[in-house]
């Protein structure tokens, strides 16, 4: 199996399924492959593709086969879910001559774009200090219906900063302001959801001090 195993959501899955002949006999070889989205307990969520292909390797000691998915055959079951997914493929390679059976298994995690915080690393106590969020969606897609989750541990509690939909290439920073009374080490906690993505965290910490 060829390919990238880490996948942007909205990109098309591109892999090759390569056969290799590393012998001089001649074989005839039946392959069978899915392609699916499940969760990380292994949990199938959608069904996105299956090939089943007999080839020969007689003059041929690499064969490529295609294995393209296009985006939109499992966005809709990335939005509907609220667990972070991936895509698992299996492959099932049976030797007619042998009845000798491979397999291989490929996982695609997901990678989504960062949302980052800007703040000081220490601060002093009963003194106000600038949290700012700050994220761009690199995507290919649209992410809409936006909404940034923060709280800071042992400093203010969780508010939500609605920021509607966020085109590609286009950037939101939020800001807020914190005003420590305990000293000590605390932590800022940051969460992205939308409805293509959920679940872009960040965390960081700062020390309160006298």
């Amino acid at each position: 199996m060829e390919g990238e195993t880490t996948l942007w959501p909205g990109n098309p899955i591109n892999l090759d399924i390569v056969v290799k002949n590393e012998s001089a006999g001649t074989w005839t070889v039946d392959l069978v492959a899915s392609c699916q989205l499940e969760s990380y307990i292994g949990k199938v969520e959608a069904s996105l593709a299956t090939i089943k292909q007999t080839v020969q390797t007689e003059g041929k000691p690499v064969i490529p086969i295609p294995l393209r998915i296009e985006p939109e055959t499992y966005l809709k079951a990335l939005m509907e879910k609220e667990d972070e997914l991936l895509v698992k493929v299996n492959i099932i390679a049976e030797i007619q001559e042998t009845n000798e059976k491979l397999t291989e298994e490929l996982t695609l995690t997901f990678q989504y774009p960062p949302l980052k915080v800007e703040m000081p690393e220490t601060a002093k106590i009963n003194e106000d200090f600038k949290c700012a969020f700050i994220f761009k969606n690199t995507l290919s897609i649209p992410l809409e219906n936006c909404k940034l989750h923060v709280e800071g541990l042992g400093i203010f509690r969780m508010e939500t900063f609605d920021q509607g939909d966020v085109a590609p290439g286009n950037i939101f920073k939020s800001k807020i302001i914190c005003a420590p009374r305990k000293t000590g080490t605390k932590k800022i906690v940051a969460k992205l959801n939308s409805t293509q993505v959920k679940g872009i965290t960040v965390e960081k910490v700062i020390t309160i001090t006298e």
